[in-house]
């Protein structure tokens, strides 16, 4: 089951880098919004081998009924996720809190499982 959520995550980020020049147009004609979410699709393509195999392991874990560790876990993260965020600055600030945050539950949930 990782291993399938893997390779959706790699073949959606794919998806999203080839489409970032073209996913923005859809939604905006204005150019400095397009700019912006052409930037954006960065971090979210990066993200999704990421979120899939994120929700993958909760899914397991939880089917497992480990809440009490899923709950430890992600207090971990979040506290790891705040420090980046209130490091960093502006949007990029608040995108790289969201990916520390995902990459410190994939961490945990990886030490878990395992």
């Amino acid at each position: 089951l990782t291993s399938l959520a893997a390779q959706i995550g790699v073949l959606l980020m794919v998806a999203f880098l080839s489409c970032s020049s073209v996913l923005p147009k859809a939604f905006t004609v204005d150019v400095k919004v397009d700019e912006m979410v052409q930037h954006l699709l960065l971090y979210i393509s990066v993200m999704q081998p990421i979120n899939a195999l994120v929700f993958v392991g909760d899914g397991i874990l939880q089917g497992s009924e480990d809440f009490t560790f899923l709950t430890k876990a992600m207090f971990v993260a979040a506290v790891a996720s705040l420090a980046v965020l209130v490091a960093g600055e502006g949007i990029d600030g608040v995108w790289s809190g969201l990916v520390a945050l995902q990459v410190m539950r994939a961490a945990g949930l990886g030490w878990r499982y395992y």
